[in-house]
């Protein structure tokens, strides 16, 4: 096979150049610590030899920040340039004449004194070719901005990072990458890479000052920080090219990788950050333009190598194969394989099954049989697909548990296994053999377990769960009670099981209970025993009892008992006698009556109230246990009802019995209805307080003299009675 790909590629012709300091492809700060505080600082420029755009600079302004202030600016004069080396890939390829860069160094000593503050070592120069294709808007307005930074108080006199090669001149369309930018460190510092954003400075107008910022080349250069080059919407720093694979960075070697698939020039970064136990010190940054060229003409023959993919390796005897080469316009593979006479084939991605498993060198020639033919060599492993299971067998409960483990599948007599039971067992420490037996586990649980197999460099996994159960545990509370009748007795469980458990409790009163916490009156006095059974019904299947024996005790309550010769009086009686029904039963009394009055073991007592109402005695009985049984007895005061209501009236107005009144005492709601002898109605009212004067309804002439009947209704609020009374009236003159 010819030399593996190269890194360098080339460039498409003829960009044009319309500024005259369009020219500058990119550069980088870096420093030497030389003792003694003095640094040697080195600015490298690379620039476009075919440009339109002016030659380097003869001095180039080296600005020095602590922080933001201005400690020091350096115009530094230019070295010799240099040209950049182009390399073919191969005899095949031919590169324009027209592609070239150039490099220049600019190179000063400084001294910086150890700073709280550290420097910031910055150059700025104008401008960018215009015809960059991952920057917004116009990149030829856009300059560059190269900088680096000494750590503050540097005593230990740190040397930056320095890049080992040259960046590539040129990229080629569709063709791999591995760049090396990496870098070196005098002082063994630590290393990591990354693709940072490319930093503008200095602006496209020749005309200015040179301490103008917007100037060609700002004088000194503006104090950092510094913003970055904008990029175009799907660009960023970490995707600055088209490329299928994408870019991609090794942050410890610095390796670059991606194939590059869309001619233009791009603008890029690399940042290498020195660290120092853990700290980091120093960043340098090379900015830098991509020129990405379909204009190679290079033949490249690549396989697509199987690598240490065992989805493939151990994927059985059949293989497709894959290449990735350059400019090819035919193919011929030969698979290698002694058994086969004819196991070539002339497709592009051939397909292809092997006599056997085994390690096959494959080749790949592309364009064979002309003088630009080239040919390339992978190692292949063929092998069996592997499978791999278990199951197992055993005692799952955690207080006996042991089990045997079986192993299934596809494999060879030499096949390893490799076991893994996700926990602590009775083996642990131990080198297992391919079937496990007795394999008990230390704690309750469900457990990962993984059977890894290794069979001719392939592997298999095979993973399940045993469930290793918890053994039922008797956990509840049977309080020893002693209360009076009738008594509450709260039991409780927390009985451990995996899976149900059904409960089974016997009060000793004949009654029982299958909730796990039950509760129970006992209603009859006496001494019980207590039983509490649980059956696990999954899993460890077991059945626990206990029995708790004489541990209710429930003590006899009296009876309160109070006789009154009536609960009812009126207010014109209110006269109440009450006997203590529970005088000589070895039963003490305490008797609250109404107004605050507490009588004790009384006989008989008369109680007499002022007012009408509802009253309240409490009667309380007290067995030799301290039980208690309590009465309340309510006695009721209530106003009578009375009618009053005159037989005769004279309404002659001589000032005498003129006016029929009436009055009603002891309701709520009252009404009387007046009738002639004919059943007219002549007068009634809903307001007994009104009086009839002998008129119709009381307006108009006297009625005559005779008899009129009445009808006069009451209710009452208190007993919800209706009262109704009728008779005759006389009026007379």
């Amino acid at each position: 096979m010819k030399k593996a790909l190269y890194i360098l590629l080339i460039f498409f012709l003829g960009f044009p150049h319309t500024s005259q300091a369009l020219h500058l492809v990119g550069g980088e700060v870096t420093y030497e610590c030389i003792g003694n505080g003095f640094y040697r600082i080195t600015l490298t420029i690379y620039r476009d030899c075919n440009s339109s755009g002016a030659q380097f600079d003869p001095q180039a302004a080296v600005s020095i920040y602590r922080g933001t202030t201005l400690f020091k600016n350096l115009s530094i004069n230019v070295s010799p340039s240099t040209t950049l080396p182009l390399t073919a890939p191969n005899n095949c390829t031919q590169l324009p004449s027209t592609v070239c860069t150039e490099k220049a160094f600019y190179v000063d000593t400084a001294y910086l004194p150890p700073h709280p503050d550290g420097y910031i070592i910055s150059h700025q120069r104008c401008c960018r070719n215009s015809t960059i294709a991952n920057i917004n808007n116009s990149p030829s307005n856009y300059g560059n901005t190269y900088t680096t930074n000494i750590f503050p108080n540097d005593l230990s006199c740190n040397s930056s990072p320095v890049f080992k090669e040259d960046p590539p001149v040129i990229l080629c369309l569709n063709v791999a990458l591995k760049l090396d930018l990496g870098a070196t460190d005098a002082d063994g510092d630590s290393l990591v890479y990354e693709l940072c954003d490319p930093l503008n400075g200095g602006g496209n107008n020749p005309g200015t000052a040179a301490t103008d910022p917007n100037g060609v080349a700002p004088n000194p250069a503006t104090r950092p920080p510094y913003a970055a080059v904008p990029f175009r919407m799907g660009f960023s720093k970490l995707s600055p090219l088209p490329a299928n694979p994408g870019l991609k960075l090794n942050s410890r070697t610095g390796i670059l990788t991606g194939r590059p698939n869309q001619v233009g020039q791009y603008v890029f970064a690399v940042c290498v950050k020195e660290y120092r136990n853990g700290t980091i010190i120093s960043t340098v940054r090379r900015d830098f333009q991509f020129n990405v060229s379909g204009a190679c003409q290079s033949i490249i023959a690549a396989i697509d190598a199987q690598g240490n993919d065992t989805n493939v390796q151990c994927n059985g005897k059949t293989l497709t194969f894959t290449q990735s080469s350059v400019n090819a316009t035919s193919y011929f593979w030969d698979f290698g394989d002694p058994a086969i006479s004819f196991d070539t084939s002339t497709v592009s991605s051939p397909t292809y099954t092997f006599s056997d498993t085994g390690k096959y060198v494959v080749t790949l020639i592309v364009n064979k049989g002309t003088s630009c033919a080239d040919t390339s060599t992978s190692i292949f492993e063929v092998n069996d697909p592997l499978s791999v299971s278990f199951d197992h067998r055993g005692n799952y409960c955690f207080d006996q548990n042991f089990l045997d483990f079986n192993v299934f599948g596809d494999f060879s007599p030499d096949a390893n296994f490799t076991w893994n039971f996700g926990g602590n067992t009775n083996q642990n420490g131990q080198i297992f053999p391919k079937e496990p037996k007795a394999i008990s586990f230390l704690m309750p649980g469900t457990y990962i377990i993984q059977l890894k197999a290794e069979d001719f460099g392939c592997e298999a996994i095979f993973i399940d769960t045993v469930r290793i159960y918890e053994n039922p545990k008797f956990r509840h509370e049977v309080p020893i009670t002693r209360a009076c009748n009738p008594a509450r007795v709260n039991f409780r469980d927390s009985s451990i099981a995996d899976g149900p458990i059904d409960h089974y409790w016997n009060f000793g009163d004949g009654t029982t209970s299958n909730m796990a916490s039950p509760s129970h009156v006992y209603t009859q006095a006496g001494v019980y025993t207590v039983s509490h059974t649980i059956v696990s019904r999954y899993s460890c299947v077991d059945t626990i009892s206990e029995i708790f024996t004489d541990v209710i005790t429930v003590l006899p309550s009296p009876e309160a008992r109070l006789s009154v010769d009536q609960e009812e009086a009126d207010i014109l009686k209110p006269l109440f006698v009450i006997t203590n029904q529970n005088d000589g039963l070895n039963i003490s009394t305490e008797t609250h009556l109404p107004g605050g009055q507490i009588l004790y073991d009384f006989n008989e007592q008369s109680l007499k109230f002022s007012d009408t109402g509802v009253f309240l005695v409490k009667h309380i009985a007290i067995n030799e246990f301290g039980c208690t049984d309590t009465l309340f007895q309510y006695l009721k005061v209530s106003t009578p009802l009375r009618f009053y209501i005159p037989n005769a009236f004279s309404p002659n107005g001589d000032g005498i019995n003129d006016e029929l009144i009436i009055s009603i005492i002891g309701a709520q709601y009252s009404s009387i209805y007046i009738y002639s002898r004919w059943g007219e109605l002549v007068f009634s009212t809903e307001d007994i307080s009104l009086f009839w004067n002998g008129q119709k309804f009381n307006g108009g002439s006297l009625l005559p003299i005779g008899t009129y009947t009445y009808i006069a209704k009451a209710s009452n609020e208190e007993d919800g009675g209706s009262y109704l009374k009728k008779g005759t009236i006389t009026l007379i003159r």
